[in-house]
C-alpha cells in the first residue's frame, strides 16, 4: 500500500496533470464555484476562443469574453455548472456555441463537481466538446429517413390509385363485356332453345360467365373496395369483418362507438388496409378463434385496436426486418402523425393498437 501511494504521488504532479488536460481534444475550464472564477484552462480552450491564459485566469467566467465580445462561457455553459455545484452530480447539456471567428458549432457541455473532504463542491470542471460532425450527421439522416417516408407515402398513393383505376376498369370494361356477351347467349338460347345440343351449351356458357362476372367483383373488390368511397370507413369496416368471418370462419366481436366516422381520404384507407393487414396476420399467424375489433374516435384523434386470442407474436417478429406488413403499418401511421404499438405473448394473443389525428375533412 506504501508502494502505491508513492507510485500515485509521484504520478500526479502538477506537470502531468497539465500534459494530460493539455493532451485531451477538448476544451477544460476549471470554475472556482466560491466566486465563480476560472482557475485554470487547458490548451484547446484557449485555441477554440482566440485568448491567452492572463486573458482568462482569476477572471469571472461570466465575464471573459473572446474577439466577437460574445461570452465565452454563455448561460448555457454556467447552467451545468450551477446545476453540478448544487446537485454535486455530474451534468450534460448541447447546445449552439460561437468560436472566436464566429462560426456557429454545436457543443456537448459537461460539468464536474470536486468535492472536499467533507463532501462540498469546491470546484468544477468544465468540458466543452465539438459535436457538429455528428450533428450534422444526424440531421442529414433524419432527412434521409423523412425522404424515405415521404417517398414510402408517396409510393402507397401512387399505388392505391393504381388499384382504384385498374379495379374500375376490371369492373366497366371486363363486365360490361361480359354482360353483353351474356346477352347475345340470352338470344341465342331463346332462338334455338329446341336444340338440345345448343341449349345445354349455353347453359354452360352462362354459368362461365356468372362465375366470371363473380370473380371479376371479387378482384375488383379486393383490389379497392367501392363501399370505402361511396358509404365511408365505418360500412368498409363492417364489410371487411364480415368478409373476413365467411372466409376463416374467425369469430369477430366488433365495437364502433359511431355510426359514422368521417376522417380524410388519407386517413380512411390507412386505417382500413391497417386493418386488412390486422386480420390478414390473424389468419396466417395466430391461430385464433376470436378476434376483437375496437374503433373509436375523441374530438381530435381516432383510435383502432385490433387483439386476438392466438398464441401471441414474439418480440423476435416485432422487430424482424423482413415483417414489411408491420412495417408498412407502422409508416402508414408515422406519416400521419400517429402512434403505433404491437404487443403480444406466449398464449396472451396480440395486441395491434394505433391512433391518428383527424386529417382535413
Amino acid at each position: 500500500m506504501e508502494r502505491f501511494r508513492e507510485f500515485k504521488n509521484r504520478i500526479l504532479t502538477k506537470d502531468f496533470l497539465e500534459t494530460v488536460i493539455n493532451s485531451i481534444h477538448e476544451a477544460i475550464s476549471i470554475i472556482d464555484i466560491r466566486d465563480y472564477t476560472i482557475i485554470g484552462v487547458n490548451q484547446k480552450f484557449l485555441e477554440d476562443l482566440g485568448l491567452e491564459e492572463k486573458d482568462v485566469i482569476g477572471r469571472p467566467c461570466y465575464e471573459v469574453t473572446h474577439r466577437t465580445g460574445k461570452p465565452c462561457l454563455p448561460p448555457d455553459d454556467i447552467c451545468p455548472i450551477i446545476d453540478a455545484k448544487e446537485t454535486g452530480r455530474h451534468t450534460v447539456v448541447e447546445h449552439v456555441h460561437y468560436r472566436a471567428d464566429g462560426g456557429k458549432i454545436y457543443v456537448e457541455v459537461s460539468a464536474s463537481p470536486i468535492k472536499d473532504r467533507h463532501g462540498n463542491v469546491v470546484q468544477v470542471v468544465h468540458i466543452a466538446r465539438d459535436i457538429t460532425e455528428r450533428k450534422n450527421a444526424e440531421e442529414e439522416l433524419r432527412k434521409s429517413h423523412e425522404e424515405l417516408r415521404n417517398l414510402s407515402a408517396y409510393l402507397q398513393r401512387i399505388r392505391e390509385d393504381e388499384r382504384a383505376r385498374i379495379a374500375r376498369e376490371i369492373h366497366d370494361e371486363l363486365g360490361q363485356a361480359l354482360t353483353a356477351l351474356k346477352m347475345d347467349i340470352s338470344f341465342i338460347f331463346r332462338k334455338y332453345n329446341d336444340h338440345c345440343s345448343v341449349s345445354e351449351k349455353t347453359e354452360s356458357m352462362f354459368k362461365v360467365i356468372d362465375s366470371t362476372l363473380q370473380a371479376i367483383k371479387r378482384i375488383s373488390t379486393e383490389l379497392r373496395p367501392g363501399i370505402l368511397d361511396d358509404l365511408g370507413l365505418v360500412a368498409a369496416i363492417e364489410w371487411q369483418v364480415r368478409e373476413f368471418e365467411k372466409r376463416c370462419g374467425v369469430r369477430c366481436y366488433l365495437n364502433i362507438d359511431q355510426e359514422d366516422i368521417r376522417i380524410d381520404k388519407e386517413s380512411s384507407t390507412a386505417i382500413f388496409r391497417i386493418l386488412q393487414e390486422g386480420l390478414t396476420n390473424v389468419a396466417r399467424h395466430a391461430e385464433a378463434t376470436e378476434v376483437f375489433i375496437d374503433l373509436h374516435r375523441d374530438m381530435k384523434h381516432l383510435y383502432l385496436r385490433i387483439r386476438d386470442n392466438g398464441k401471441g407474436i414474439s418480440e423476435e417478429s416485432i422487430r424482424n426486418p423482413k415483417s414489411f406488413g408491420l412495417i408498412g403499418m407502422r409508416e402508414r401511421v408515422h406519416f400521419l402523425g400517429g402512434n403505433f404499438c404491437i404487443k403480444g405473448g406466449r398464449g396472451e394473443g396480440t395486441m395491434i393498437e394505433i391512433m391518428i389525428p383527424f386529417g382535413k375533412e
